[in-house]
């Protein structure tokens, strides 16, 4: 049993704040495949992350290895030994004795035979091969579910790809695919280790997690798991710990946690006991401070700790919390809606506090008087919430307050306040709605575009139910050409000027389209650029605060094709765009994935489009081989994108050389069926507020009710089984898609069936 010393709990001033934790030096090892084109996936991430890194190309590995000691991790990129691929056997003494002094080897996108045959040579048992996998995109069997590469300090949830690996007896499985195959498994070699992942790239947060495995193990530590260190309150915090140490030497271990004003709270304990066996503290704090506190954890001498974990950030909320809801688009009131008007959310948290008697408000100002308050009794209870509007009629153009109030007996118990910015009516006007609609000229308008339409197609596309397509602005000239062939086809333009951000940032030609054109009545929006990375996130920026700046009436406009990065890009446009293509390479339900993982990034305060598949990707390279989207996945995606809540969609493309939809037979007969019902529906479910019926036990149903003007029912199965959707409630169905189907409750529930790829969008009748 292991020797628990006595806690000790004591405060200390600013000065002993959080050391400075160090950081890896990385190599990040790539090949020239596809024109070197994972070279630079990691670029944003290590930056962010503060990690310097030195790139070495594949065919350089054999150069480079006696430097190997200079670095702590070293990272294979996608495809990082399939152009000109080397047999990187011969680098196996480099390698091992690099981990075995405490350095990480991390393979991902080991869905090649090149990427893993060289395994071979780090001994027998660690050979690995690899296979195709039939479950591809669906949650791994994690075989080590307390594992830190899974688990510290961040914890996620593996899933398989379109592959899986085969190891030796050697490999630590940590993750398997539903075939018991590896897609995640790791090997020790002394103080490091060695990672194969089938998935790529790695986040920000699974990168921390090597670092801190790895300097864990430096620490003679080889698993560690925490529960509460970061779940924070303003009252006695409870935290306790776990860990394996390789040796029997005594652990010190230490929880501290520094208040906002910069006092560092620590809890101590020393733990002994056998090599190989677990560990276990409890640890307590006492917090008397609301605000933003910093924890982190600490193994070794104070003084000098052997490991120091990632400094986590916890707000504990003030008494009263004021959340703005509405407007979220730019914090702007457009005076031209109807609906147009400020909504704000109270949340409570009391913590022991007695909040009856509280009394909650909301008034907008301007020009030093109040337009508009609404006052109500507050919540009361832990996190109950209470939310007050206000309609922006009476507010005049300009700037505006929203005040936030919070009282009792008529003190102040919380208050917060908003500057905002009503703007007038005009024409022509591209803007958001409350919830994110798209309107213009006032009016709702659900965007149904496609992408590279010469102008001779635009009436046919016209034809088939577009209402807008992306159009060129590389130079005023060509800019206003197709801004007036939108016009005169009745079609709006999202105007993309990718070449002012690409090879170097031309801010002064960007700036002259916009402010040349800004006033032009086809314009929806200004697409800055196409799915940018690295550098170009600075250029982002810029470009979207100089649209911003010339032309508060349009929206910016921008494609992401990395998950991993929605989150760092949505700061640098109004809507996040996304282009998941599955055809014929992913499961279908990837549309679903990416659109849940754009609206986690934007967070309710920006629209997400989606750019639904309509080209045969194999094409490209060879055109007689390969398909394009058949008219039953293009309904299944285009029902996942409006189920996870788009607001507008974009199809990709009409005519991209080798495919696009002119080139689908099939495809185009369908158009006019789905683009008839987006025209339909699209306006109504972008405003209405969506309830999801579905989660990730079943993963392959996919279904929302829509409550607005009217209530509505989207679903779809992405699976290739049969499966059913269960409702709960009174009334009665009737579908939209002009087949003639309908479905009533009976007995206070529906059973609905769906076939696979079917897309069922009902209106929804009775209780």
């Amino acid at each position: 049993m292991p020797k628990l010393l006595p806690l000790s709990l004591f405060l200390s001033g600013a000065c002993l704040a959080a050391p400075a934790r160090p950081v890896p030096k990385v190599a990040v090892l790539y090949s020239d495949y596809g024109n070197f084109r994972h070279r630079d996936d990691y670029d944003a991430r290590l930056a962010d992350l503060g990690w310097p890194a030195e790139k070495v190309e594949n065919r350089q590995l054999a150069s480079f290895a006696p430097r190997l000691g200079e670095f702590d991790i070293l990272l294979g990129t996608a495809l990082y030994n399939l152009g000109s691929p080397q047999d990187l056997g011969p680098q196996r003494d480099a390698l091992v004795g690099f981990m075995e002094r405490g350095g990480a080897v991390v393979l991902t996108d080991v869905n090649y035979a090149e990427h893993v045959r060289f395994l071979a040579s780090l001994g027998e048992g660690y050979e690995a091969s690899v296979e195709g996998c039939r479950h591809a995109d669906t949650p791994a069997d994690v075989a080590q579910p307390d594992h830190p590469l899974l688990t510290w300090p961040n914890r996620w949830q593996p899933r398989a790809m379109w592959t899986h690996t085969r190891t030796g007896p050697k490999w630590q499985v940590l993750a398997k695919c539903a075939d018991g195959a590896s897609v995640w498994a790791v090997a020790h070699f002394g103080k490091g280790f060695c990672w194969l992942s089938s998935f790529w790239p790695l986040d920000a947060a699974q990168l921390t997690n090597v670092w801190d495995y790895l300097r864990l193990r430096r620490a003679g530590v080889e698993s560690f798991s925490a529960e509460g260190w970061d779940s924070l309150t303003p009252e006695v915090c409870h935290a306790r710990f776990v860990l394996r140490p390789a040796t029997a030497q005594p652990v010190r271990l230490t929880w501290c946690v520094e208040q906002p004003d910069q006092t560092v709270v620590r809890a101590r304990e020393e733990l002994k006991g056998e090599a190989g066996g677990a560990l276990s503290a409890g640890l307590d704090l006492v917090l008397g401070r609301r605000g933003l506190h910093r924890t982190w954890i600490e193994l070794g001498d104070p003084a000098k700790p052997d490991y120091l974990s990632a400094v986590h950030e916890v707000r504990l909320p003030e008494l009263m919390e004021a959340t703005l809801l509405a407007p979220a688009y730019r914090e702007t009131l457009p005076l031209g809606l109807p609906q147009s008007g400020a909504k704000v959310r109270f949340t409570a948290y009391p913590y022991g506090v007695d909040l009856r008697r509280v009394q909650v408000s909301l008034e907008l100002r301007q020009g030093g008087k109040s337009v508009a308050r609404k006052a109500v009794d507050g919540p009361v209870r832990q996190e109950e919430s209470v939310t007050v509007s206000l309609p922006a009629a009476g507010l005049g153009a300009g700037p505006c307050e929203l005040v936030a109030e919070a009282k009792r007996n008529n003190a102040l118990v919380a208050a917060q306040t908003w500057m905002l910015q009503a703007l007038a009516a005009r024409r022509p006007q591209v803007v958001m709605g409350g919830n994110l609609e798209t309107c213009v000229d006032g009016k709702p308008f659900f965007p149904i575009g496609v992408y590279h339409v010469p102008d001779t197609a635009l009436a046919k596309a016209k034809a088939l139910g577009f209402n807008c397509f992306q159009g060129w602005g590389n130079s005023v000239a060509q800019a206003r050409a197709q801004l007036t062939a939108g016009a005169k086809a009745g079609l709006k333009v999202i105007l993309e000027m990718s070449p002012f951000l690409r090879d170097s940032y031309k801010r002064d030609a960007l700036l002259a389209v916009v402010r040349a054109l800004k006033d032009h009545p086809a314009l929806l929006a200004w697409y800055t650029v196409d799915e940018p990375a690295g550098q170009q996130h600075a250029w982002c920026l810029d470009a979207y605060r100089l649209c911003r700046a010339e032309d508060p009436h349009h929206p910016v406009y921008l494609v992401m094709c990395d998950p991993s990065q929605f989150g760092r890009y949505a700061p640098t446009t109004d809507i996040l765009a996304i282009d998941p293509y599955p055809i014929a390479h992913q499961p279908i339900r990837m549309v679903a994935a990416w659109t849940q993982a754009a609206q986690r990034a934007v967070a309710g305060r920006q629209p997400v489009w989606v750019i639904p598949q309509l080209q045969n990707l194999t094409a490209y390279t060879d055109p007689t081989k390969g398909r394009g989207p058949t008219p039953a996945e293009e309904w299944c995606m285009v029902a996942q994108a409006l189920i996870y809540g788009a607001k507008g969609i974009v199809y990709y493309p009409w005519d991209d050389g080798p495919n696009g939809l002119v080139h689908e037979p099939a495809l185009l007969a369908e158009m006019p069926k789905l683009n008839r019902l987006l025209a339909r529906v699209g306006p109504g479910l972008a405003a209405s507020e969506r309830t999801l019926l579905t989660d990730a036990d079943t993963p392959e149903l996919h279904a929302a009710m829509f409550v607005g003007g009217q209530r509505l029912l989207v679903a779809t199965n992405t699976g290739d089984q049969p499966a059913t959707l269960t409702l709960q409630g009174r009334g009665a169905l009737t579908s939209l898609r002009g087949d003639g189907k309908a479905w009533a409750y009976r007995g206070g529930s529906l059973t609905l069936p769906l076939a696979p790829l079917e897309v069922v969008v009902a209106s929804v009748k009775g209780g």
